[in-house]
């Protein structure tokens, strides 16, 4: 699952085996060195905001880019609070360079939940996902 604009881009994957989904986060004007940890965290509406520490890569177009995860036993909260929620902020604290993001998430309950329903159709950490 992904969107992307204004230069931005942000996806939500499932890799087959993982025992968690991947959020990764780029823009087209980060320069960034392979392999540094960044502070992260995404809220969604007025709710407690996530926290993670990110590792910096690049994407095959050549755009910098950060990587986390989130584990499978925080899969559902994280699932629900997106499906629920009008707006992501997106912040990187202690980062000068990096500004804040915040996303539009209008539409995100259809396109979700046919992202779990394929994810339930590939692997068992599925049962994760519990919208209801």
């Amino acid at each position: 699952m992904a969107a992307s604009g204004g230069g931005r881009w942000i996806g939500i994957k499932y890799f087959e085996g993982d025992s968690r989904i991947t959020i990764q986060l780029s823009k087209d004007t980060w320069k960034v060195r392979n392999g540094l940890d960044v502070k992260v965290t995404m809220q969604f509406d007025d709710l407690d905001p996530w926290s993670a520490t990110a590792n910096s890569f690049h994407m095959d177009d050549g755009d910098g880019a950060l990587q986390f995860g989130i584990g499978s036993r925080n899969i559902g909260q994280f699932a629900m609070e997106f499906v629920r929620s009008n707006t992501l902020y997106v912040r990187f604290p202690n980062q000068d360079t990096i500004g804040d993001w915040q996303v539009d998430l209008e539409g995100t309950p259809q396109v979700t939940l046919a992202w779990a329903r394929c994810l339930k159709s590939l692997a068992a950490v599925a049962d994760q996902f519990t919208w209801e």
